[in-house]
């Protein structure tokens, strides 16, 4: 398994990260992802942040509780709080969103 992550600028690529991550969960992969994209955003510019997984979103942006991934949600609950200037907002996977879409083919390269 793999993740995903890019990041535009308008409709250019800023940043993009496609790594393996070995054995997991789409839900560790969709966490792994939104790390990434966390540790790269800048922290004094407004970021919308697009995740396609309800899950990572209630979990990071919403305060649900977590029984498994318990480190990593710590992690990137401090890295979100830390950027405050960072928007979650839930999108539709597979639905034509450049950015999702973008992450989605970084993931599922070989």
């Amino acid at each position: 398994m793999r993740i995903g992550m890019v990041a535009l600028r308008g409709e250019a690529v800023a940043h993009r990260v496609s790594q393996p991550m070995g054995y997991g969960t789409s839900n560790q992969a969709e966490l792994l992802a939104v790390r990434e994209a966390l540790r790269w955003a800048p922290q004094d510019e407004p970021v919308e942040l697009h995740v396609d997984s309800k899950y990572v979103c209630g979990v990071i942006s919403r305060g649900w509780n977590v029984l498994k991934n318990t480190e990593l949600v710590a992690e990137i609950r401090e890295l979100y709080r830390s950027r405050p200037r960072i928007k979650m907002v839930k999108v539709r996977g597979h639905a034509g969103v450049l950015g999702n879409e973008l992450a989605d083919r970084a993931a599922a390269q070989p």
